[in-house]
């Protein structure tokens, strides 16, 4: 069972240097934009992973008695660590853009970061006209969607039959393409000020086709999937972010994630062969690396309006480096280390509860 684990930390690790590619290749728009069209679906792996392993370790207890306040509060000391300390490293870096690269008045520019830091560091995003909904560090978004999807699990779990899962999975993904097709930004909805509100729209079916992908697995229903080795759906993933589009970019996106992406996570779950350290290592890193890389890329674009291609080639090669090497500092020291419980049951019995060192 631990190997099913290792390999979903390992896709997690690959979605969130997606991610980090898809800012990252277009630091400076006069430079062309991403090569990795859909990038932003990784979001929706995120949360399709996180509704396996928050199943698989808190599905039994919340039905045993389980407060949705303890629960919660768990979650919190997991996400918060992380969350907050990329609030703090936004804060300093539009300090920075505003007081000395812009010369805002630090009169000015400190009341309106703090009152920033405040607002995000307690998940209040800002809402309408807002360009990000989380102005000092715009990923956190998706935190918003985790804790809202968690605290609906925690609190309808007794109703959350398979049939009732297959009706909100459909439900939601249908809802999500409909929004999709009319919003300006398609399927990647839900990180400004007028659409922060609708992501839970794209957290609660992939995370309910998580859940389903959990009940799948102890069912045994999985077994009658090819055990492949768990890097082929990392590679077809991948594949997926870079593809061209079928018709149009909310099709393709819609494809990707409500078809063949729930395919490729339960393919991993499946998994059955050896993973290397370097899935362990990629999970490690992926919440730090996704909650830190904004900062970073945004101090960046702010000093280099006018340099040439490469200079911005080399700026891309430093932010990469630094970014890489800030997520591995923060995993050292905010970031559970991955262990196996004394207790973990054999391959057919109880996932182990990992929750807690799984899902950022």
């Amino acid at each position: 069972m631990k190997k099913r684990f290792i390999a979903l930390d390992g896709m997690r690790g690959v979605c969130a240097l997606t991610v980090f590619l898809t800012h990252l290749i277009p630091l400076h728009a006069a430079h062309g934009h991403t090569a990795i069209r859909h990038g932003y679906i990784a979001v929706d792996t995120f949360f399709m992973i996180s509704g396996f392993v928050i199943a698989a370790s808190y599905e039994q207890r919340l039905l045993n008695g389980l407060s949705t306040v303890k629960f919660l509060r768990a979650r919190v000391r997991r996400l918060g660590p992380t969350y907050w300390l990329g609030m703090t490293l936004g804060a300093i870096c539009w300090g920075v853009i505003l007081i000395a690269l812009s010369h805002i008045g630090a009169q000015v520019a400190v009341p309106s970061i703090v009152t920033l830091l405040i607002f995000e560091s307690l998940l209040i995003p800002m809402i309408g006209s807002s360009p990000d909904a989380f102005p000092l560090n715009n990923p956190a978004w998706s935190i918003f969607g985790e804790v809202a999807v968690n605290l609906l699990y925690a609190r309808t779990i007794k109703w959350l039959s398979p049939a009732t899962l297959v009706v909100i999975i459909c439900g939601g993904w249908l809802t999500t393409l409909l929004i999709a097709t009319k919003s300006l930004d398609h399927w990647n909805f839900g990180w400004s000020g007028n659409t922060i509100l609708i992501s839970p729209v794209r957290a609660i079916p992939a995370f309910a086709m998580g859940v389903l992908i959990y009940r799948m697995s102890i069912s045994g229903w999985l077994s009658r999937l090819p055990a492949v080795p768990a890097f082929v759906p990392m590679v077809i993933w991948c594949c997926l972010a870079i593809a061209p589009n079928l018709v149009n970019s909310t099709l393709t996106d819609a494809i990707a994630v409500t078809m063949i992406t729930p395919v490729l996570v339960a393919c991993l779950v499946r998994s059955k062969e050896p993973t290397s350290g370097w899935c362990t290592q990629l999970g490690h890193l992926s919440y730090p690396l996704y909650l830190c890389q904004m900062p970073v890329i945004l101090l960046a674009n702010a000093v280099s309006p006018t340099w040439n291609a490469e200079q911005m080639m080399l700026l891309t090669t430093l932010v990469l480096v630094a970014t890489l090497a800030l997520a591995y500092a923060i995993a050292a020291w905010l970031e559970p280390p991955i262990s196996e419980p004394a207790n973990a049951g054999p391959a057919t019995g109880t996932i182990p509860n990992r929750a807690d060192v799984l899902i950022g």
